[in-house]
């Protein structure tokens, strides 16, 4: 039996990073900060809702993910950012967020294949299928 990891942990991650800069940041336009801050109350409150619901599938989920996968991309830009007084500093800092960029993007497309092209309609080994048809019927 193949084992298969689902995770959107990076996501997550940088989202966790976005949020807490959207709040800390400075030198952000006020037209930014609204939106970007708007953008966190959104993504906070919205998994909150989800979150109090008993019964859950994982596709309900996903208007949580779609404000998450913004903020990780202001989170990944606020790291981006961070100068150091060394330049070797600076180039190690932007080469390991690259690397660890280049990666987990390499993972979350191996996710993506497996999703839709190896196991489309196999509830046991993929959580985001909506119907339990098989693909021989189509």
């Amino acid at each position: 039996m193949e084992l298969y990891t689902w995770s959107e942990l990076f996501i997550i991650s940088l989202a966790i990073i976005g949020v807490v800069s959207s709040f800390t940041i400075k030198g952000l336009s006020i037209k930014e900060q609204i939106f970007i801050r708007s953008l966190s109350l959104y993504t906070i409150i919205t998994l909150g809702i989800y979150s109090s619901i008993n019964y859950k599938t994982p596709w309900s989920i996903l208007p949580f993910l779609h404000g998450a996968i913004l903020l990780a991309g202001f989170g990944f830009w606020t790291l981006w950012k961070i100068k150091n007084e060394s330049i070797l500093t600076n180039v190690a800092i932007k080469g390991s967020l690259l690397s660890t960029l280049v990666f987990f993007s390499w993972m979350l497309y191996k996710q993506d294949q497996i999703a839709n092209f190896k196991f489309p309609a196999n509830a046991d080994r993929n959580p985001y299928v909506y119907s339990h048809t098989s693909p021989s019927l189509v």
